[in-house]
């Protein structure tokens, strides 16, 4: 839906998920919501000092949390299956290479 009045899951675009944003969002719904959580999906959560990935991270300043969660379009295998497993999804469809035809009916 369009209307933010009904729904409580708003999809914003990644500037939206920085603290300062978030506050702002925050104020503008005061008479809605008493916290604003955002996921913001990043292909930076590998640990090249333990060569392994982090499934998520978290960081929250008062009312706001924010989670990291390990997806970009240059996210490794590895950040991607452990993306996969955090959000427990039940079908994957890549886009990449995606031409919703014959390359589709391939993957």
């Amino acid at each position: 839906t369009t209307d933010d009045t009904k729904t409580n899951l708003h999809v914003v675009d990644m500037a939206s998920t920085s603290f300062k944003k978030m506050a702002a969002i925050l104020k503008y719904y005061k008479s809605r919501y008493d916290s604003v959580v955002a996921f913001k999906p990043t292909g930076w959560t590998f640990s090249a000092d333990k060569k392994t990935t982090r499934a998520t991270s978290r960081r929250a300043r008062g009312a706001l949390i924010q989670y990291a969660v390990p997806y970009s379009e240059h996210s490794s295998c590895a950040e991607l299956r452990e993306f996969v497993k955090f959000i427990n999804a039940r079908n994957v469809f890549p886009h990449v290479g995606n031409d919703r035809g014959e390359n589709l009916a391939r993957m």
